[in-house]
């Protein structure tokens, strides 16, 4: 609350947390009042005058003279207090804003991790399926060499089995080889015994006929 002015200007101040003050046409109580005006409303204060009063002018363009220790610089409690509530409600707002494009941007990055997740699992797919591709691209020349070992050990199974064949025809021929040999001898041993026979009997008919 301001106390006296002691230089004119254009200074804006407020009428203070009162019902009403009197707007006067000179600086004293004895002028003729000219309005009356409210707790709160902003005056442009254009000269000191004395006995504590003050040079205004209202917001509707009237002069007069009003008391100065009515006269504040700041305004009334009643509208910092709604000014505060209107600035609350704006940060409030404001807030919630946040609060809502926080929430958005951390859905947004949830989505973007779990695309990240996705595409990290199908980078390791990827992956494996290339060392598979890789591997199959490896084998046919592995392949190829147990292919040709495999078809060497065969010819060489065959080369066995031939002589093996050739082995057991050889086998066989001196079988029936000695077969017949000795089928020959049985036969030539028969002959002979059957003629040692003949001769013996008819040696013993000639003994007998000697007698």
């Amino acid at each position: 609350m301001s106390s006296g002015l002691h230089a004119q200007g254009d200074d804006t101040r407020y009428v203070s947390d009162k019902l009403t003050i009197t707007v006067r046409t000179g600086p004293s109580s004895t002028h003729q009042i000219l309005r009356t005006i409210s707790s709160g409303t902003p005056v442009r204060v254009l000269e000191a005058g004395t006995d504590g009063y003050a040079r205004i002018r209202t917001p509707g363009g009237a002069e007069g003279w009003a008391l100065d220790r009515f006269l504040v610089s700041e305004p009334i409690a009643k509208d910092r207090l709604a000014e505060t509530e209107k600035l609350l409600e704006k940060l409030t707002q404001a807030n919630h804003r946040l609060r809502v494009e926080n929430e958005e941007l951390n859905q947004s990055r949830a989505g973007a991790e779990q695309q990240l997740s996705q595409r990290d699992m199908e980078s390791q797919r990827l992956q494996e399926e290339l060392s598979r591709l890789r591997d199959l691209s490896a084998r046919p020349a592995e392949l190829e060499s147990t292919n040709q070992s495999l078809g060497e050990q065969l010819t060489a199974l065959k080369r066995e089995n031939t002589l093996l064949e050739e082995s057991h025809r050889a086998l066989r021929e001196q079988i029936d080889h000695i077969w017949f040999i000795s089928g020959a001898g049985v036969l030539l041993a028969g002959i002979i015994i059957g003629l040692l026979l003949t001769r013996l009997r008819l040696r013993r008919r000639s003994n007998w006929d000697s007698f």
